[in-house]
């Protein structure tokens, strides 16, 4: 403990580099022993008639969008971006002479990057946020606190949730990686609103939404800041005061400076986010929020109220209960819903290694702490006084979350079955409360409990990484 409390500058960087290696390491670890079969959502396999990797095949095939109802096919009423960035790199693939096994095998490197890139995009939201550009920056007010930066490190780069996704091959990486982006370009938009920010964020958002539906719901964080930028944050200065605008003069300034600029974003986004499902709405009467039938739905006996406060039975195990792997009942309870998918997804490690059960152990246990340390620490870094944090941040950050973190909650309650309960859909809470922590971390004034903080996340990161390198070793 002596050691750690003396903890330098040196062991710092080591920290932070080792973590970053080991983000990296894991991610493409976990892609070379994970076939494109295992550990996927709606995929089912290349050759088959239906699922992602159909979807894929179809395009590689035919060179154009489904021609028939999407709602024949299993997963082909998917926003197709995905599909077509994996379909022109199984073709690139077989070009430079890979069997069409490895080109198969290669749909994962682009879900790998975009696992990698989501942290590069927090890092640098971190940083931003701040109010430093820099990961060391002497004599400033601004310095960066780096044991805040090693707990966000361990949440993101580590997280179960993005090793998983590093090797899905369905739409779920892309878009959020696009959303992410988008955060990064509204908050540049709020500094600088021109044209090209304007455009360039309506495309990014768009070709989210284009990757998957859920992309979306990006932009109503990001609208929000718009509003602010456009009606409540756009004040003049008289002799170093502000001065307050009037209704009138704010709606003269909207239509002079950021009228055009919205026509602008609508007619780039719209399109791109909307239209593979408008032509599916105008040729073949598919709703816009069509969402096919998965599984059975919970019996009437598992009540809204069980589905919240029921955590007994499920506490029995770290996985998922599952009815398909011989359980007595499938997980109801959404909060053990939110840990177990996002640290197992619905699979089951058990049987890997005898070493698997104390890890998964430790790791449902740490991420357990960390979760109620990261939210108590988003109250405090939004609503405290003391806190210093940047009113776009506050706005990005936490819109973000509790925007997803609601559509979680309420898509889960509408449909009332175990897939509806996949955390996947609210991934990027982790990435906000990933930052939320580390920023929180800085403020902490007391020594020991900032070190044991660290620990904490340390352990959380390292179970982690054992976990899923174990689970290769089994999978070779």
């Amino acid at each position: 403990m002596n050691i750690l409390q003396k903890m330098n500058k040196k062991i710092k960087v080591f920290l932070i580099i080792a973590l970053l290696f080991a983000g990296l390491f894991i991610k493409c670890y976990y892609i070379s022993y994970t076939e494109t079969w295992q550990r996927q959502h709606d995929v089912i396999g290349f050759g088959a008639d239906e699922g992602h990797a159909a979807y894929i095949e179809y395009l590689i095939n035919n060179g154009h969008l489904p021609d028939f109802d999407p709602r024949e096919k299993w997963a082909f009423f998917q926003p197709p971006l995905h599909h077509i960035v994996s379909a022109y790199i199984m073709n690139a693939s077989a070009r430079f002479g890979a069997t069409e096994h490895r080109a198969q095998e290669n749909t994962q490197v682009a879900t790998c990057i975009y696992m990698v890139l989501l942290t590069v995009f927090a890092t640098y939201m971190f940083l931003k946020s701040k109010g430093t550009g820099k990961l060391f920056k002497k004599n400033s007010a601004s310095k960066l606190s780096t044991e805040g930066y090693i707990v966000m490190l361990s949440v993101i780069a580590l997280h179960p949730m993005f090793i998983l996704l590093s090797g899905s091959i369905n739409n779920d990486g892309l878009s959020l990686m696009l959303s992410v982006l988008a955060l990064i370009i509204g908050v540049i938009w709020f500094d600088n609103p021109g044209y090209l920010t304007t455009a360039v964020l309506a495309a990014v958002i768009g070709l989210s939404m284009m990757a998957k539906l859920l992309g979306g719901l990006v932009a109503v964080p990001i609208g929000i800041l718009m509003f602010m930028r456009v009606f409540g944050l756009d004040n003049r200065y008289v002799g170093g005061k502000s001065i307050r605008i009037s209704i009138g003069d704010r709606l003269r300034l909207f239509f002079k400076k950021y009228f055009v600029k919205c026509l602008l974003f609508a007619v780039i986004v719209f399109p791109l986010g909307l239209g593979f499902e408008i032509r599916n709405s105008l040729k073949w009467g598919v709703p816009f929020n069509y969402i096919p039938g998965v599984g059975e739905n919970f019996s009437e006996e598992i009540t809204l109220s069980r589905r919240f406060f029921d955590i007994k039975p499920g506490l029995t195990k770290v996985y998922t209960f599952l009815t398909t792997r011989g359980d007595a009942f499938d997980e109801y309870n959404i909060p053990l819903a939110v840990i177990k998918t996002s640290l197992f997804s619905e699979f089951s490690f058990e049987d890997a290694s005898r070493w698997m059960k104390p890890l998964t152990l430790v790791l449902f246990v740490s991420s357990v702490v960390l979760m109620v340390y990261a939210f108590y620490g988003t109250i405090y870094m939004v609503f405290s006084k003391r806190s210093k944090l940047d009113t776009k941040w506050k706005i990005t950050l936490f819109g973000t979350y509790i925007t997803y973190l609601v559509a979680y909650i309420m898509f889960a309650i509408q449909y009332r079955n175990y897939s509806a309960q996949d955390f996947r859909y609210g991934a990027i809470c982790i990435i906000c409360e990933g930052i939320f922590a580390g920023l929180y971390t800085d403020t902490l004034k007391n020594r020991k409990v900032k070190i044991a903080v660290v620990i904490i996340a340390l352990v959380f990161a390292a179970s982690a990484f054992l976990t899923y390198a174990l689970l290769g070793f089994k999978s070779k």
